[in-house]
């Protein structure tokens, strides 16, 4: 399956469409919807795919419940594939089709839609896809230009809910901020994702090492006004920051993961 990757109108990407392209949009969902399932040692249990995460699903006909596996008959691929398709052309709103989306894939999905996308949906897609998907800084189908890129051509007032702009605003015109990395690699370190708490980056540069492995705590100062947004989901007090603002960036502290 092949998707149209296409640049926004004018080549800006500050230019943005004043409405929705939902055909499109739906197009390219059930494009994705054809991609193969990928599988892993786990299949059919565990499954990579934009649409599901298990080899085996359940359809509801009339009163009976059937159980399709989608790695082994072609046949049960095709029907949960139907019925896919039939609840993509169903939604109205970009919103309700990267809800069917799975986890993993929110941004390779707005990479392919967001050419079709007005800034309200763009921004509440992305806001969406960010706050839910793991590790969104290291998504390998999207580069760290078009996440900026993204980011960029979203209004920064609706990213952020009420309460998080408000606290957004309130905060000093310069920051402290913090990242935890489980490498000194400067691809780790100027990300996008910081925090306010160093307790947070704390957590994030230990949280994957084994016993006698290294994580590493990076402090900067920012000025207020270059982020993005700031998230308190998942309490991580997270900035959003466009990594070429990031200057004097220094290491404070070096992680050891203890022995239980």
């Amino acid at each position: 399956v092949q998707l149209r990757k296409c640049s926004s109108p004018g080549g800006g990407h500050h230019m943005r469409r004043k409405n929705t392209n939902m055909d499109l949009v739906r197009e390219t969902a059930i494009a994705l919807l054809y991609i193969d399932i990928q599988e892993t040692p786990f299949s059919p249990t565990i499954v990579s795919h934009p649409f599901t995460n298990a080899g085996i699903a359940y359809v509801q006909t009339g009163t009976k419940i059937k159980m399709l596996n989608l790695c082994q008959s072609e046949d049960d691929l095709n029907q949960w594939r139907r019925e896919m398709k039939q609840k993509i052309q169903e939604c109205t709103k970009p919103y309700q089709i990267i809800a069917l989306v799975n986890k993993p894939y929110y941004l390779t999905f707005l990479k392919f839609t967001k050419t079709y996308l007005n800034s309200e949906d763009l921004t509440e897609l992305m806001r969406y896809a960010w706050c839910r998907q793991e590790n969104p800084n290291q998504d390998p189908n999207m580069t760290r230009n078009e996440l900026i890129q993204i980011f960029s051509a979203c209004d920064k007032q609706m990213l952020m809910s009420q309460e998080d702009l408000a606290y957004y605003k309130n905060l000093p015109e310069e920051l402290t901020i913090y990242r935890g990395t489980k490498t000194q690699k400067k691809n780790d370190i100027k990300a996008l994702s910081w925090t306010l708490n160093p307790d947070i980056a704390k957590f994030f540069a230990s949280r994957f090492l084994r016993n006698g492995e290294a994580g590493y705590i990076f402090r900067t100062t920012i000025k207020k006004e270059p982020p993005f947004a700031y998230f308190s989901d998942a309490n991580e007090s997270e900035l959003v920051i466009n990594p070429k603002y990031l200057k004097d960036i220094e290491l404070i502290e070096n992680v050891k993961r203890s022995k239980p």
